[in-house]
């Protein structure tokens, strides 16, 4: 739109540019901030769901019985399991945690402000971290005493 000072006369209607154009400015801005907002609560509770997954997970392993010398069998089964399962689970976690990142990096740059009960994505990489060192550290427990593990199985 040409942002003429001058108004453009139509017959009887007249058009002042300068302040159709200031409309469509606060239009656009209120629907920037509207789906800013919408995208914010979107991210937040994204967030916030992977925190408590990435820590529900940390807990059960460290809780997890894999001593091959105190722990029953069954148990050591169980947690071998849920070792497995973990594994499996890093990587997509890892990409989510990554992508969770950027959008708030996005929203960042545009400004947005973040509310009290915001969880910042990085203490989800934090948690990740954490989690990913205690995998670390329970899978090469596991793999010092699979020859024990595999005598307890095959006896039983």
């Amino acid at each position: 739109v040409d942002l003429a000072l001058e108004p453009a006369h139509f017959g009887p209607v007249s058009v002042r540019y300068d302040k159709v154009q200031s409309q469509i400015n606060l239009k656009y801005d209120s629907w920037q901030r509207e789906l800013q907002g919408a995208f914010a609560d979107v991210l937040g509770t994204k967030i916030k769901a992977l925190h408590d997954r990435v820590a529900e997970a940390k807990t059960k392993l460290e809780a997890a019985s894999l001593d091959a010398s105190s722990a029953s069998t069954s148990e050591i089964v169980l947690g071998v399991t849920f070792l497995q399962e973990m594994k499996q689970k890093l990587g997509p976690w890892g990409k989510e945690v990554d992508a969770l990142i950027d959008s708030e990096r996005l929203l960042r740059r545009q400004r947005h402000v973040f509310g009290n009960e915001w969880v910042e994505a990085s203490r989800v990489a934090g948690q990740y971290k954490q989690m990913e060192q205690v995998l670390t550290r329970r899978s090469r427990a596991v793999d010092d005493q699979i020859p024990l593990l595999q005598s307890r199985v095959l006896a039983e």
